[in-house]
């Protein structure tokens, strides 16, 4: 079976299951089986016979009522469990949180290096930098609240996951001696790039903390400036790069908040 097909199957349940379902098709039985007969004829007799004539509907609308009323209870178990899990799992959230934001700080670093060197650096294939390799702890708690959270907290700790990847790539590349014997130095503009992915990962991981404690509930928006510019400061970037060159990664930054392709569209 398809995915759209089981796609389709699901959101089918989901409207039969529906409360204004239930109680329409209850209404529909009721005045057909009780109201309209008494209404018709008053007579005892009378209904027992319309309840006789139309046996194998009420044996299918009870079935179909039990199945609805084991569905719901199932599905109510389901998501209590589902969210033990997530509670579990978020518990674990603000570490794995931190040590990405560790990483990023200590990326500040192999960044401001790439940033004043690369264009001084004439022989690039004598060139390299220390780097943070990328942490793995986060990696099974991001996991295991994915599984268990909503889909939009879901999706989001997925784009933190998708940006640190691209950026690590980018990194590593950049500051490998054994990678610069393969191509050009790094420019300025792709070192910007990269600290413009620091950045973002930064705030996305910032906007998270709240909900990570359980303080209040996740809502999705867009990055802003503003949660750049708080990213600049937890990544200690303004600590290595003077004013003006922050005013070159701003400008990066307005590219990828309005260009949402290539790089930036994760």
């Amino acid at each position: 079976m398809r995915i759209n097909d089981l796609l389709n199957v699901n959101r089918l349940i989901n409207v039969i299951s529906h409360r204004y379902t239930i109680g329409f098709i209850s209404l529909v039985y009721l005045i057909g089986m009780f109201l309209w007969p008494l209404i018709a004829k008053p007579e005892w007799e009378y209904l027992q016979n319309v309840w006789d004539r139309w046996q194998s509907l009420n044996v299918g609308v009870l079935a179909l009522i039990s199945s609805i009323i084991v569905f719901k209870a199932t599905k109510y178990h389901s998501e209590q469990a589902r969210e033990r899990q997530f509670i579990a799992t978020r518990a674990l959230l603000p570490d794995a949180m931190s040590e990405l934001l560790n990483y990023c700080v200590d990326a500040s670093k192999a960044l401001s290096t790439l940033w004043y060197e690369t264009e001084s650096v004439h022989d690039c294939r004598e060139f390299s930098v220390p780097y943070p390799e990328m942490p793995s702890k986060y990696q099974a708690s991001f996991r295991d609240c994915i599984s268990h959270a909503e889909k939009s907290f879901g999706t989001h700790l997925a784009r933190i996951i998708a940006n640190l990847q691209v950026f690590d790539s980018h990194l590593s590349s950049a500051c490998k001696a054994e990678n610069l014997k393969r191509r050009e130095g790094t420019s300025r503009h792709q070192v910007a790039i990269m600290i413009t992915l620091q950045s973002k990962i930064c705030a996305l991981t910032n906007m998270s903390f709240a909900h990570c404690r359980g303080l209040e509930d996740f809502q999705y928006r867009k990055l802003t400036t503003d949660d750049f510019e708080q990213a600049f400061v937890s990544t200690e970037i303004t600590k290595f790069l003077d004013y003006d060159d922050i005013n070159v990664i701003r400008e990066m930054v307005d590219k990828a908040l309005t260009d949402s392709s290539g790089i930036f569209s994760l």
